[in-house]
């Protein structure tokens, strides 16, 4: 005779990690699917180790990937909430809740905050309170492909599809370069050349 025994046991879910970055050498900003935001700092006393410094919940869970940059984390979670910090103690600096929802990873560059709406539209957020749009621009139905490129003049957008656009500082597209091939990542300045 086989007898079948259920017990408790302390045993702790792996948390689904969705984004870690560094924003300095010393920190390390990491979030978890549940929507938890950690701090941590590399200290060297009493031993070299990682402690947390602070903790925070953004009270929804996280569904896309955040970003590090400028002395800036942006974050969004799936109520549709983009926030920003301070990178240095997590100190909310702005949020935004987007009636469309957010559909795609959430980056910052040039000392604003991108973020593609369910509606298909990327927004170039203001680091300011309640995060204003700077300007918008449709994207065809394509997606971000990764960080934009913030140059003197405007931005350089990476698409899935291939396109790259080139926008002026109010968001016009002064420039579409089709690559020919899907793009998974955001461009980089090579001297006075972009790759994309």
């Amino acid at each position: 005779l086989v007898e079948d025994f259920t017990r408790t046991t302390d045993v702790m879910e792996t948390p689904g990690w969705r984004y870690v970055g560094a924003p300095s050498e010393t920190d390390v900003v990491a979030v978890v699917e549940s929507g938890d935001v950690m701090l941590l700092r590399y200290q060297t006393s009493p031993r070299h180790f990682l402690g947390q410094v602070t903790r925070i919940s953004l009270g929804s869970p996280v569904h896309v990937r955040g970003d590090v940059g400028d002395g800036l984390v942006a974050l969004a979670d799936g109520s549709g909430t983009v926030r920003l910090f301070e990178s240095s103690n997590l100190t909310s600096r702005a949020e935004r809740k987007l009636a469309a929802g957010i559909a795609n990873d959430v980056f910052v560059a040039g000392g604003a905050v991108y973020v593609e709406t369910g509606e298909g539209e990327l927004l170039c957020l203001k680091p300011e309170e309640g995060l204003p749009t700077a300007w918008s621009l449709p994207l065809e139905g394509s997606h971000l492909a990764g960080r934009p490129l913030v140059t003197e003049t405007g931005a350089v957008v990476p698409l899935q599809d291939g396109r790259v656009l080139v926008v002026d500082g109010s968001g016009q597209v002064q420039k579409t370069i089709t690559t020919g091939e899907g793009l998974s990542g955001g461009p980089c300045a090579a001297g006075r050349d972009v790759l994309a």
